[in-house]
């Protein structure tokens, strides 16, 4: 604990030493800003519930919300972005339940740093960034309050959430296109000899239609390149605005790894992972919407943990009292395969199925 305790002191100095050389240089614009996340969860899976007195346990298959019937921080973060002509840069330091589950949990480094990155505008569009930085994978973003429902969708749950190391990309109105350079799908630390690298490409089509592409492409077995197993992700984001009220996003995952060393990711005794999801959004009024999803999700070859193969269906309602602030109500049915049984029902018996219900508040500080 003492060795990250100094890692991340000096980290956060080393920033700090930047964003001050960087605004003795140039005309300099720093914005501060916080986010906090609460919530209260609960659902019918039994599972961690040692007798039926226990109240409160960890619910499954979920990084937001992670707490069952218990009022709980999602996160509280605080932010200093920094924007000039030619550097721009991010620090952001966060605490809460999504930090245990979705950093500590899984044995990051820096739990408490979500983003350190500085980058600098080389020539006309293009810049290069190196830090930690949220994924570049996907169509929901980590925090609820970037996405239309808090809760984040089976397809989500199973893509890497940050990310560390080098980009290079090209930036305009309409199209930007980046090559990163990772230490590894999902991690910070790097956790063998060899990077991954990743391709993001988005693309605005017209005012009401924009898609996107992403990749990750490398080695993720931890050890010497001579156990090497290639994972290889996929994601493709739509994004259609029927009008000005209704909105609808698809996107589909897809992901290979060898199952023996130094071959094709492709090849015949490789393990597929498959991932889809619908969401559509419809802005009520000015301060109320609705939205509605359905995931599914084929990991029965095990390529990530836990192996699972079903659908889930939610749905949700916002109301925003002000610009800068929500409340959410949501509600999702999990309907897996009946050889996927990760639940316990009412009864105390294996099932597929669970529901589930949470209630979010948001405040945003700019």
């Amino acid at each position: 604990m003492k060795y990250l305790n100094r890692n991340s002191i000096l980290i956060v100095i080393v920033f700090v030493i930047g964003f001050n050389l960087i605004k003795a240089e140039d005309k300099t614009k720093i914005t501060i800003s916080s986010y906090i996340d609460t919530y209260f969860a609960t659902d019918n899976d039994k599972l961690f519930q040692i007798n039926e007195n226990t109240l409160n346990s960890t619910r499954q298959l979920t990084y937001i919300n992670g707490k069952k019937n218990e009022i709980g921080l999602n996160v509280a973060q605080v932010s200093a972005e920094l924007s000039t002509e030619k550097f721009r840069g991010n620090v952001t330091m966060q605490a809460g339940d999504l930090v245990k589950t979705g950093y500590q949990d899984l044995g990051v480094q820096f739990p408490f740093l979500q983003q350190a990155n500085i980058g600098y505008n080389f020539y006309g569009n293009f810049w290069i960034d190196a830090g930690i930085f949220l994924t570049h994978i996907g169509g929901e973003s980590f925090l609820p309050k970037d996405n239309w429902l808090s809760s984040h969708s089976l397809v989500t749950y199973f893509e890497p959430f940050y990310q560390s190391g080098v980009k290079v990309s090209f930036e305009n109105e309409k199209t930007t296109a980046c090559i990163h350079i990772l230490n590894g799908n999902g991690i910070i630390a790097d956790n063998n000899f060899n990077k991954s690298v990743g391709l993001f490409f988005s693309q605005k089509c017209s005012d009401n239609f924009n898609f996107s592409y992403s990749n990750i492409y490398g080695n993720e077995e931890a050890g010497s390149p001579n156990n090497a197993k290639i994972h290889f992700l996929q994601n493709l984001v739509l994004n259609y605005n029927i009008s000005a009220k209704l909105s609808l996003r698809g996107q589909l995952d897809l992901a290979n790894k060898n199952s023996t060393d130094n071959t094709s990711p492709f090849g015949d005794n490789s393990k597929m992972y498959f991932g889809t999801s619908f969401t559509a959004h419809y802005l009520i009024n000015e301060k109320l919407s609705a939205t509605a999803r359905a995931a599914y999700v084929n990991n029965s070859d095990s390529l990530y943990v836990p192996a699972i193969k079903g659908l889930v269906y939610t749905l949700g309602m916002e109301y925003k009292p002000t610009d800068f602030s929500y409340i959410r109500l949501e509600s999702s049915l999990t309907d897996l395969d009946k050889n996927y049984k990760l639940f316990i029902d009412t009864d105390n018996k294996p099932a597929a199925s669970r529901i589930e219900v949470a209630l979010n508040f948001g405040v945003i500080i700019k």
